[in-house]
């Protein structure tokens, strides 16, 4: 019994065909969106604004945080800089929930997470889509 293939091109393809003559070629993926982590710090005064320093690397944002000190993750993806933010918390120890940005810190403040025994002190703040930190001077 034979049985008519069911690409018309497939009568076409040869077993010397390469993978190349064969598969379709297709775009590249669309890029990931990026994410940074900083050094940071709460600027001085009402208005809520988070400085960025340096990027480092998650090591050095983990030690950075268990020493007490401040650090903001920086991109476009509200989500990723969330989950990021959180994965470092975790490193320390026990992190809060999200926290919303504090009105009473002033009106530019970032969303963030701390230590849920407060020990150590500081902050994972994370930039949203339209809430950013600002550059040190």
């Amino acid at each position: 019994m034979s049985v008519e293939p069911t690409n018309p091109d497939a009568s076409e393809i040869s077993p010397e065909s390469t993978p190349e003559e064969v598969l379709p070629v297709l775009p590249p993926p669309p890029a990931l969106p990026s994410t940074s982590i900083h050094e940071a710090a709460i600027v001085s005064g009402w208005s809520g604004d988070v400085e960025y320093g340096a990027e480092i690397d998650e090591g050095t944002a983990v030690a950075r945080r268990a020493s007490g000190l401040d650090i903001v993750i920086r991109g476009n993806d509200t989500a990723m800089n969330r989950r990021l933010a959180r994965k470092i918390e975790v490193q320390v120890s026990t992190p809060t929930l999200p926290q919303p940005p504090h009105m009473r810190a002033g009106p530019r403040a970032l969303p963030h997470f701390h230590q849920q025994s407060r020990n150590p002190v500081g902050h994972g703040f994370y930039e949203m889509d339209k809430r950013k930190a600002r550059k040190k001077p």
